[in-house]
């Protein structure tokens, strides 16, 4: 049992800290979390001069990356938020 654990305490710390280094912090080149890069690429593709809804954003995001619906509709959210003060 002890080599069980051993190996679960290995494991977690290595993701645990693929976690906060690739997906938490922000990278120094552009300041965007990968979430956030996948949206701006998505809006990037997305771009018709026509409004959108953010349902239909999020739907056109998890195509490269499926995941629960609010992670994607937050940061989209507060982006539009931010945009119209």
């Amino acid at each position: 049992m002890a080599y069980v654990k051993h190996i679960f305490d290995k494991n977690f710390l290595e993701y645990a800290s693929y976690v906060i280094k690739d997906r938490a912090i922000p990278d120094l080149e552009d300041g965007l979390k990968p979430v956030q890069r996948r949206i701006m690429h998505t809006l990037f593709e997305m771009d018709d001069g026509k409004f959108h809804k953010v349902a239909n954003v999020v739907g056109q995001v998890m195509k490269y990356h499926p995941t629960e619906t609010h992670l994607l509709q937050e940061p989209l959210l507060y982006w539009q938020i931010k945009k119209s003060l």
